[in-house]
């Protein structure tokens, strides 16, 4: 809750880990919960739930423009698709070498 003399963490994971802990564990959590209410330790709950999910977001973007793989597939000789052009593709997160491309 109060940095005094502590430098600020610069990893966003452990800096919600650590707001994780003092909201609801120990004698932090305790006074938090005492003096500011369920609900309001509910709410930032909820909040450092919507930053994880956010997070997790952005973890597995980064992890997807990572991944390059070939694969061939047969298309339509009047819709060839050529350089630059988007297309869908699905992928088995558990199997990243069995894709499905959308037409």
């Amino acid at each position: 809750m109060f940095n005094f003399n502590k430098k600020q963490e610069e990893d966003p994971q452990k800096a919600l880990d650590n707001a994780r802990n003092v909201v609801n564990k120990g004698l932090m959590g305790g006074l938090t919960k005492a003096f500011m209410g369920k609900g309001f330790v509910d709410k930032m709950n909820n909040a450092m739930d919507q930053g994880q999910a956010a997070m997790d977001g952005v973890n597995q973007t980064n992890w997807v423009a990572q991944f390059e793989t070939t694969a061939r597939t047969m298309v339509s000789r009047i819709a060839v698709p050529r350089v630059g052009d988007k297309i869908a593709i699905k992928y088995n997160a558990a199997d990243p070498t069995q894709i499905f491309v959308k037409s």
